[in-house]
């Protein structure tokens, strides 16, 4: 079969040139074949009949005698029946359909650029068919090409059935690993939980043990005190009896002679010493070592391609109060805790050292080559000494006329690319820059966005962020460069409670929606687009 052809263009075709009628050209109904083997229709052969002795042929003029009863009685061509009716069922089939626009007319026409089947009237009255490609539904040629596009498309979803039916079966892999994983996972950190419960309840009773120890002894110790302290009572009574007595006694020589008893007893007692309560050992308490401070159990991590990423640690600090944070160059936290007030040092997750201790409510903290710098509830910024070069003092945001007529809140606190302290306002909504020698204004910026949280860059560019605006701003040679409103799950978050600067000019945002496991951490590009989120389930992420 040529490419292209249909069966039913067979069918038709083959119905068209041997099974029609030469004289109704119609399909041949109840079929008669004449001596010279044309064949017609029964009526048709009636019709055209002028002898009642012969049958002349309507093509050839051929004659063929004629049965008694005429052109009935001639021999029906059964086989040509059946491939007629096989002709008329596959045009059966073929129904067309009539147009919905124009009564009793066939769809005979199919337009290509509305894709619809359309009748001869729609063609020649409409304008827009008429500009439209279009073709009879019976050329081979337009039939052709629709089921040679389906036949492509069907092999193409044959291709993307079976690429579906692998990958539904990876995914079942992949859950069953998945369910493998997690339950390794889970008995590892309960093991790993338990490993340290166990140490921790070994130290308890280390603990526990040594106070029992001490305890014993010195009940031992107060036992023997107390027995020596009841017989020196009861001697002491004794003599102040007999003391008492011996002055009682008139007679002189009765006196005289229990004297020496009683002054022996005397010289006794003078000898004896002292008890001392004070060399009974009696102060005992517990001291808590400062890295236990923190429990870490380890990290999870999570593999993206090829690459192991951070994705939780189980760290939990005696400290929730952290705010400000900063990272020296060495690479530890300097962390301002408002709750603690003080100032500590965190590296992987452990507590190194108080570094400063406040009676005050620091809010946030940043290094420069000297001093590190604090802003905490008053109006003054701490500069404390990190070397003996320099020492601590302490200066305002306004000019020192203005301290006492000018409320002031400083949130945070960062360094700039020139050096200089550059201070968070809050109640003003400024930023303040100010030499770090000796705290001189050098400028001031006013800002539209309360400067809670303050991160800057070499560059001197300022990510400035209120919490509950869910806003941050980038502010560059005093102007807002970009804004950007963080999503979680396509809804603007509520809260936006710190920023930081990372390599390359990208940053980070941290955020939550006021809900336990809410926090997220974004990361964004150089330009304030978003690049991804890189921490999720978060309880609460403040500082930068």
């Amino acid at each position: 079969m040529a490419e292209g052809v249909t069966q039913r263009s067979i069918l038709t075709k083959f119905g068209e040139e041997h099974l029609q009628c030469s004289i109704c050209t119609d399909l041949l109904r109840i079929p008669k074949t004449l001596a010279c083997l044309h064949s017609f229709c029964e009526d048709c052969l009636c019709q055209c009949q002028r002898s009642q002795r012969t049958i002349v042929c309507p093509l050839c003029r051929k004659e063929t005698a004629s049965p008694k009863g005429g052109v009935k009685k001639l021999a029906t061509d059964f086989k040509l029946a059946s491939m007629i009716e096989a002709v008329a069922q596959d045009e059966a089939d073929q129904t067309i359909p009539t147009c919905s626009a124009h009564a009793g007319r066939k769809c005979v026409v199919f337009c290509e650029t509305c894709c619809e089947l359309i009748c001869l009237t729609c063609l020649q009255e409409s304008d827009l068919h008429r500009k439209h490609e279009v073709g009879e539904v019976s050329q081979e040629t337009v039939l052709a090409k629709k089921r040679q596009f389906m036949k492509e498309h069907q092999s193409k979803c044959d291709e993307y059935f079976k690429e579906n039916v692998t990958a539904l079966e990876t995914a079942g892999m992949l859950r069953k690993d998945l369910e493998e994983t997690v339950t390794q996972a889970q008995k590892a950190v309960e093991a790993k939980a338990d490993e340290e419960i166990a140490k921790i309840i070994a130290a308890k009773e280390f603990l526990l043990n040594q106070i029992d120890e001490i305890k014993t002894g010195r009940e031992r110790q107060l036992s023997g005190f107390t027995e020596e302290l009841v017989f020196r009572n009861e001697t002491l009574q004794q003599m102040i009896h007999h003391s008492q007595k011996a002055l009682k006694t008139y007679n002189d020589y009765v006196f005289l002679r229990g004297f020496s008893e009683v002054s022996s007893s005397f010289k006794v007692l003078a000898d004896y010493p002292h008890p001392r309560t004070d060399r009974i050992v009696h102060g005992l308490q517990f001291s808590p070592a400062i890295t236990t401070g923190a429990v870490h159990l380890g990290s999870l991590l999570t593999r993206d391609g090829g690459e192991w990423k951070l994705r939780a640690e189980t760290s939990h600090s005696a400290s929730e109060g952290g705010r400000g944070v900063t990272v020296r160059h060495d690479g530890t936290a300097l962390v301002a805790d408002v709750w603690t007030q003080r100032i500590f040092e965190v590296t992987s997750g452990e507590i190194l050292a108080t570094l400063k201790s406040m009676k005050t409510c620091p809010r946030d903290v940043s290094v420069t080559s000297h001093y590190m710098v604090v802003v905490d509830d008053t109006a003054f910024v701490k500069m404390f000494a990190l070397d003996k070069s320099v020492q601590n003092f302490q200066f305002s945001t306004v000019p020192s006329c203005e301290v006492e007529t000018t409320n002031v809140d400083l949130q945070s606190v960062a360094i700039n690319g020139c050096g200089n302290v550059v201070v968070g306002d809050v109640k003003r909504n400024m930023l303040t820059e100010h030499q770090p020698s000796d705290g001189v204004i050098v400028r001031e910026l006013p800002l539209d966005t309360p400067p809670e949280f303050l991160a800057i860059n070499s560059e001197s560019q300022a990510l400035v962020s209120s919490e509950y605006s869910g806003v941050v701003k980038c502010i560059h040679q005093g102007r807002t460069a970009f804004t950007i409103m963080p999503t979680i799950r396509g809804t603007k978050v509520r809260c936006c409670t710190g920023v930081s600067w990372g390599k390359d000019q990208v940053f980070y945002v941290a955020m939550h929606n006021k809900a336990s496991g809410t926090g997220q951490v974004h990361l964004y590009g150089a330009s304030g687009q978003f690049l991804k989120c890189i921490i999720q389930g978060l309880h609460f992420t403040p500082g930068h």
